[in-house]
């Protein structure tokens, strides 16, 4: 648990020091669910309001993780890019493998490397 909480905290500074500063609200576009917030010396990020996950303004929404939940697919919420938070055995990658590949490819700071 406490590395997940080490690897997610990274994945959180690499996503905002990866951003471009975005120093308005109005210029910062978030997805549904997710509001700007301001950081101070950064500017604005999105933060989501169920789960706080954190994204850059202006970022390409990811695919909705597919994962698979006591023998059934279920979809996860929008930001989550991996299944560890339903299937920590089986839990690194969504179903939806080829997807997130390429969303990874793009995206690299969002991603959990084996």
């Amino acid at each position: 648990m406490k590395l997940l909480l080490l690897v997610c905290a990274f994945g959180i500074l690499v996503a905002l020091s990866k951003c471009d500063q975005v120093d308005k609200e109005e210029d910062c576009k978030c997805w549904e669910n997710f509001k700007p917030e301001k950081d101070t010396g950064t500017g604005y990020y999105c933060r989501g309001e169920k789960h706080h996950r954190v994204f850059s303004c202006n970022e390409e929404k990811p695919p909705i993780c597919k994962c698979e939940v006591d023998g059934k697919i279920v979809d996860l919420d929008l930001g989550e890019t991996n299944c560890l938070t339903v299937n920590v055995k089986n839990g690194r990658w969504c179903h939806n493998r080829a997807e997130f590949a390429e969303y990874f490819r793009k995206h690299p700071e969002h991603a959990i490397y084996d």
